[in-house]
C-alpha cells in the first residue's frame, strides 16, 4: 500500500523570535546512501533520486506546511526519525533538503543539528522542531516533549468523508465506498474501494481505484475498544451449532463459549460461528468463521489479548493452545479445576526472528506482555501448539517470553494439533 500519510504542523512559528516550529511527517526517508541511483539518459551517465526517495519526497510535499514568514537566519534543528526496521542508517539529510522553502529559505542557515533514532513497525515517522540556534536548549526539549505524549496526529487534512466514516468504526479491517471517487465512477459505482484498518494506534486507509491514501495515530492510552453487544436473537443458529458438533464439541462448551449466529462475508450472509474476546464481563472483540467448507474468516474489534483470559484465576496452570477451536476441544475435557485453557489470538508465525525481545517493541506478542500478570502467577504453563513449522516458530517464541523454569510441552504424536488428536483418539 502506497505510504501517503497526512501529518500537521503542532504549532505554528511565524518569526525566529516565536516559539520553536514543530512538524510531523510520516513515512521513512532514504538515506543519503540510498536516495540516488545511476541511470543513463540519452546515452549520458546521471545520478537521480531513487524511487524511494522520490515516493518519500512526493509525501513530504503533501505533508508539510509551508511557514509564512521562512527563517532566513542561524537556526538549530532537532528531530526523532522513526523507522521500520533496525537496518537504515540514523540520516536525516533528505529532510533538510526537504525542508527548504517550507521552513527555511536555504539549508545553509542549518547551524547545529540534533537527531535521534527510532523504531516504529507500522508507523514509521519524523518529528522536526526547528528554531532560532541560540534556543537550542528550548528546541530539543520540545522534541522531547512531543517524542514523550507519542505526537499524536492530527486530522486536519483529512477529508470530512474519510473522517466521518473512519470515525464510527470498530478496530479492525473494513471496506467502504470511497466519498473521494465514488461519485464521478460511471461504472461499478456501488464498488467498496476503500480499505479502512482500525488497530489500537491509529487508522490507515487506502482506496483501490483513486489511491486516496492516509492515516493518523494517537496514544494507545486514549483507546478503549466499543464493547459489542450480543443479543439472544443473535446467537442459537442451529446449523453453526451442529458444525460445531460435527468438531467434537460439546454443547455446554458451545453455550459458554461461541457465540452462533449470521455474519456477511464478502457480501454474502452465512451461518457462522463467533469466538468472543472478553474483558471481564463485556465482549470487546469477536472472531468470525464460516459454519461451512469455505473456511471464510473476519473480524470485529481487534483480539488482543488470550482468548478465554477472562476466566483464568489466580495461582491456576495455564494450557496455551494455538487456535480457538483448539481452546474448545480442551475444554470439552475432563481437566482439573485448577487448570485454564486459552488461546493466542493471533497466527503462529512463519520462523522464530533473531534478535533481543523488547516488550515496547513486540507487536506481534503483545497478548503475551499483557497477561504478564497472568502467566507470572501461574504454577505450570504448558504449550500445545500445532505439529508443523509455524507451531514449533510459535513454542519457541512464547519460550523465549515467559522463560522455561515451569514450561511443559505437550506431544501430539504424530497429529496435526489437538482437534486432529481428539478426533481421532477421543
Amino acid at each position: 500500500m502506497p505510504r501517503v500519510m497526512i501529518a500537521n504542523r503542532l504549532e505554528k512559528c511565524n518569526s525566529v523570535d516565536g516559539d520553536p516550529c514543530t512538524i510531523s511527517i510520516l513515512g521513512e526517508p532514504a538515506s543519503k546512501a540510498n536516495s540516488r541511483r545511476f541511470v543513463l539518459i540519452g546515452g549520458k551517465p546521471r545520478f537521480i533520486k531513487s524511487k524511494k526517495a522520490l515516493s518519500y519526497s512526493k509525501d513530504f510535499e503533501k505533508q508539510c506546511p509551508v511557514l509564512d514568514n521562512l527563517y532566513e537566519e542561524d537556526l538549530a534543528v532537532a528531530m526523532k526519525i522513526y523507522y521500520k526496521s533496525r537496518r537504515p542508517d540514523l540520516d536525516e539529510s533528505l529532510i533538510l533538503d526537504l525542508l527548504q522553502g517550507k521552513a527555511y529559505k536555504n539549508d545553509r542557515c542549518v547551524k547545529l543539528r540534533y537527531t535521534e533514532w527510532g523504531l516504529d513497525r507500522e508507523y514509521p515517522r519524523t518529528y522536526i522542531v526547528l528554531g532560532a540556534l541560540d534556543k537550542i536548549d528550548e528546541v530539543i526539549s520540545t522534541l522531547k516533549e512531543i517524542v514523550k505524549k507519542k505526537g499524536i496526529m492530527s486530522l486536519d487534512l483529512v477529508s470530512s468523508g474519510i473522517k466521518l466514516l473512519a470515525g464510527g468504526l470498530s478496530l479492525g479491517q473494513h471496506k467502504r465506498k470511497c466519498p473521494e471517487c465514488h461519485h464521478t465512477r460511471s461504472k461499478h459505482k456501488h464498488d467498496k474501494s476503500l480499505s479502512i484498518n482500525v488497530g489500537s494506534d491509529g487508522i490507515r486507509y487506502h482506496c483501490h481505484h483513486c489511491e486516496t491514501s492516509g492515516g493518523w495515530m494517537y496514544t494507545k492510552d486514549d483507546y478503549v475498544p466499543r464493547p459489542i453487544e450480543i443479543r439472544d436473537s443473535d446467537t442459537g443458529n442451529e446449523v453453526a451449532k451442529n458444525y460445531l458438533r460435527g468438531r467434537g464439541i460439546v454443547d455446554t462448551v458451545i453455550d459458554n463459549h461461541t457465540i452462533q449466529g449470521t455474519y456477511t462475508f464478502n457480501g454474502e450472509v452465512v451461518p457462522a460461528v463467533g469466538f468472543p474476546y472478553r474483558d471481564g464481563s463485556q465482549i470487546v472483540a469477536i472472531k468470525w468463521r464460516s459454519a461451512d467448507a469455505k473456511k471464510m474468516y473476519s473480524q470485529e474489534n481487534v483480539c488482543q489479548d488470550f482468548f478465554n483470559l477472562e476466566n483464568y484465576k489466580e495461582g491456576n496452570n495455564i494450557l496455551l493452545v494455538e487456535g480457538e477451536m483448539d481452546a474448545l476441544t480442551w475444554l470439552g475435557c475432563d481437566l482439573p479445576e485448577n487448570l485454564t485453557v486459552m488461546s493466542i489470538p493471533n497466527g503462529a508465525p512463519a520462523k522464530v526472528k533473531d534478535g533481543k525481545v523488547d516488550a515496547r517493541e513486540d507487536t506481534k506478542f503483545q497478548y503475551v506482555w499483557r497477561a504478564k500478570k497472568a502467566l507470572d502467577s501461574a504454577g505450570e504453563i504448558i504449550l500445545c501448539f500445532d505439529n508443523d513449522e509455524p507451531g514449533v516458530a510459535l513454542r519457541d517464541e512464547i519460550l523465549r517470553r515467559i522463560g522455561i523454569s515451569k514450561a511443559k510441552l505437550i506431544d501430539l504424536d504424530g497429529y496435526k494439533d489437538s482437534s486432529e488428536a481428539y478426533g481421532d483418539k477421543g
